[in-house]
């Protein structure tokens, strides 16, 4: 029972693997697009709904990022720090009472936004494949077939 599971396991990400080979460019490009709206759209959001962005910069400190990465530092202190290092931040000023709204990008956030626009990319590559392969086959999806004329 466990040996059929395994081997299921196996062809089902070999299959995967194949797919994704197949698809590389719907991949990167389904990626890029996801990363730079999840990038983009809170500072468009937040500059329509509230007042637009008047700043813009990345950590100046990022620069000396290798010369810490090689310092005498223990690991787990080097790894606290990166873990939570702002890398570029966004903000919009409220002449009044200071800072109106302000948008950081630190590393938690550009992981999850990788991975995030990763499986965006993974899973339109696999649909792209297997509809190519149904439409290969004869077999059509019936919700992907566009609507009738009128």
């Amino acid at each position: 029972m466990l040996g059929k599971g395994l081997t299921l396991v196996g062809q089902t990400l070999r299959g995967i693997g194949a797919a994704l080979r197949s698809r590389a460019k719907v991949v990167w490009g389904v990626t890029a697009a996801v990363a730079v709206f999840n990038l983009a759209a809170p500072v468009a959001i937040l500059s329509i709904a509230r007042r637009p962005f008047d700043f813009f910069t990345f950590n100046p400190w990022l620069s000396r990022l290798p010369e810490y990465l090689r310092s005498d530092e223990p690991l787990a202190k080097k790894l606290s720090f990166l873990s939570n290092m702002a890398i570029a931040w966004v903000s919009a000023d409220n002449k009044v009472e200071g800072i109106d709204w302000g948008f950081i990008i630190d590393v938690p956030t550009l992981a999850r936004i990788v991975v995030t626009s990763l499986i965006f990319g993974t899973y339109f590559a696999l649909w792209s494949y297997r509809r190519r392969q149904g439409e290969a086959c004869g077999v059509g999806a019936k919700a992907a077939r566009p609507a009738p004329a009128r």
